[in-house]
């Protein structure tokens, strides 16, 4: 059996996770101590909005109260108390809930049944994170502080937040480590979203050394690999090399993740590497509420008590929704009292009466999507899949599972449920991705790449084809072509999470580089699969904008050259990219005699799909690149 290391670390920090789910959130930690192995913890305690009153929870819902001017009025636990609910009603609050919703990619808005509820018109998603995340933090300082006791938080709390030295720049290996899930689907857009959250919320300074070092970001695809690998060993029966898919099943989305056991369990951690592409599909639980309001609306319409289709729908969700087992069996969902009786609507003695069939038609949806996704992830996984294992609350459903479990024998897929799922298993995950990493490669959807100038070919036919129109004379003389993408990580590979993908760029400048040495360089994504689509105005559908990296070269020194004569100043180094992270990273490198030196880029995403902007690079002119692809040995030279 695998066995956590030690923490190597020097001085004391926390790590804290926070799963922002649909529906409810829940917070785990690690209080890092060196030379000892660290342990995952959950808060299970949240303060009420009474002073001193504290509710004993393993989740908080993901709820939050906003009066007409967009001021918080309630929020997380306390939107449990009836008599906030009273309050939101008299005063006609807002109320906001499925906030994390709005952030869905837009390839993903036809999935679900209908609209989610709106943000107030004077709230950005941003500022509901952050109101949000505030709100979890202060829980779990709140409840660390009480759980440890006053010595070890006395210690613990001046670690927390390390202040800037006189240069701006914040030490390394301190401070408290955040840690935030977010459904496979998501892309760097989305996780710059959260990190705005994470800043407007006052958990870390807006500075891209600090939250390079300080905050991460995992799927919840990974993290709850990471909390299931515990039992994978005894619960399902897996040899080294196997194949299998993880459907983590929660409130708003289903996350579909495959890999493959790289190592023996008794063997190093980084056992795992992803296999097939990660996917998120929006069929969790919430949206068999959203069919079962439309389902009701219909069957209460000649009806006085569809005024109460709220009252129904939470007790529906609160009992049927968990308990449903049999379609043969009619559900009855009771929201009022005795004196609540409409025969003809199905509603006798304050019970709503619904066929059992209809119910499971409410769930149909969801088990075709997890049945459709397996099905797709083995066409795509490069390694043969034979187990899922369900995660999530959704799952704990025996009708799910158990539908789930007989579609999927059909291909003999064997499915597993496993036993004593926490309440939030993501949040530990999240924990257990930064202390054990036991996924070292990930898999790559598109293929990543820029737009810059090649070297002509006479012998390549697209070459000759584009000669006239779009080549020039470099400074050395030689023939370029523009507008070419090099693709720098292809599509539908594995990538380790250590693999350095680096290009080099460098500029001239006359004068010093008197305005500054701020570069900005465009990295872009190609969804198609054509290997020709290779320069600018071919196959564009298929192109976006991925991100662009923020670099300043301050620190990097010139050096002089000569080109026709004339005299620059030369800078250069190399863009270091990190693709195989669950959240991409940039640094800039340099040397100075045989010493590597290295810092931050700040990367800046798109939003996934936007429409694609008619030029295709933004770097400065007088700035360039050179890259040497050992697929097609090409020497690429932006400089003009």
């Amino acid at each position: 059996m695998w066995f956590r290391n030690a923490y190597p670390g020097t001085r004391r920090r926390l790590v804290i996770a926070f799963d922002v789910g649909t529906t409810w959130s829940g917070i785990s930690y690690s209080i890092l101590d060196p030379g000892r192995v660290p342990k995952v913890e959950g808060v299970t305690r949240f303060p009420s909005h009474e002073e001193g009153r504290i509710i004993s929870l393993s989740k908080v819902p993901s709820i939050l109260y906003y009066d007409a001017d967009g001021n918080l009025k309630a929020i997380g636990a306390e939107t449990l108390d009836e008599s906030i609910k009273q309050a939101a009603y008299d005063e006609q609050w807002t109320k906001v809930e499925w906030f994390k919703l709005h952030l869905r990619p837009k390839h993903n808005e036809k999935d679900g049944a209908d609209p989610i509820p709106p943000l107030p018109a004077n709230k950005k998603v941003e500022e509901v994170f952050a109101d949000y995340l505030r709100y979890l933090n202060k829980c779990a300082l709140r409840f660390i502080e009480h759980a440890h006791g006053a010595d070890m938080w006395q210690s613990l709390s001046s670690t927390l937040d390390p202040a800037a030295d006189a240069t701006g720049r914040y030490p390394t290996g301190q401070g408290t480590v955040y840690i935030l899930s977010h459904p496979n689907g998501w892309e760097g857009y989305h996780q710059q979203v959260y990190s705005k959250g994470v800043t407007m919320g006052g958990l870390l300074p807006d500075n891209a050394e600090c939250l390079y070092e300080r905050l991460q970001f995992v799927t919840e695809g990974e993290a709850s690999l990471h909390w299931a690998s515990s039992t994978l060993g005894s619960s399902v029966s897996m040899k080294k090399g196997t194949g299998f898919t993880v459907i983590d099943a929660g409130g708003g989305t289903i996350d579909v993740s495959s890999y493959r056991r790289k190592k023996k369990e008794s063997e190093e951690r980084g056992s795992f590497e992803e296999i097939g592409p990660p996917t998120c599909y929006f069929q969790g639980s919430v949206f068999v509420t959203v069919r079962a309001r439309t389902y009701l609306k219909q069957q209460l319409v000649d009806s006085e008590y569809i005024e109460d289709i709220d009252d129904i729908l939470e007790a529906f969700d609160d009992t049927t929704k968990l308990r449903f087992r049999d379609p043969e069996d009619p559900q009855f969902v009771r929201f009022g009292g005795v004196s609540d009786n409409d025969p003809a609507a199905g509603i006798r003695f304050g019970q709503l009466r619904l066929k059992g069939h209809d119910v499971a038609a409410l769930f149909k949806p969801a088990i075709d999507c997890i049945h459709d996704a397996v099905v797709e992830q083995r066409k795509l996984a490069n390694k043969s899949i034979s187990h899922v294992i369900l995660v999530g609350g959704f799952v704990n459903n025996d009708y799910l599972y158990e539908s789930v479990k007989s579609a999927l024998k059909l291909i003999s897929v064997k499915v597993h449920r496993l036993d004593n799922l926490p309440n939030k298993a993501v949040a530990n995950g999240a924990v257990s991705f930064y202390l054990d990493h036991f996924v070292r490669a990930r898999y790559s959807k598109v293929a990543y790449g820029f737009f810059g100038n090649v070297a002509y070919n006479k012998k390549n036919k697209e070459h000759r084809k584009r000669r006239v129109a779009h080549s020039y004379s470099n400074l050395k003389g030689e023939l370029m072509l523009r507008d070419h993408f090099a693709e720098m990580l292809p599509r539908n590979v594995s990538v380790s999470e250590f693999k350095e993908t680096r290009r080099r760029l460098y500029g001239l400048s006359e004068n010093g580089f008197a305005g500054g040495k701020d570069i900005v360089t465009t990295i872009w994504c190609y969804k198609g699969s054509s290997k020709k689509a290779r320069f600018w105005g071919q196959e564009m559908e298929n192109y976006s904008q991925a991100f662009t990296v923020v670099v300043n070269a301050d620190h990097v020194p010139l050096t002089k050259v000569t080109r026709e004569g004339k005299t620059y100043d030369m800078l250069a180094f190399d863009l270091v990219l990190y693709f195989g992270l669950p959240s991409f990273k940039a640094d800039i490198a340099w040397k100075e005699g045989e010493v590597e030196f290295r810092t931050p880029a700040k990367i800046t995403y798109h939003y996934p799909w936007d429409q694609i902007n008619t030029t295709p690079s933004s770097q400065p002119a007088s700035f360039g690149s050179i890259a040497d692809h050992t697929d097609n040995k090409q020497t690429i030279d932006t400089l003009t």
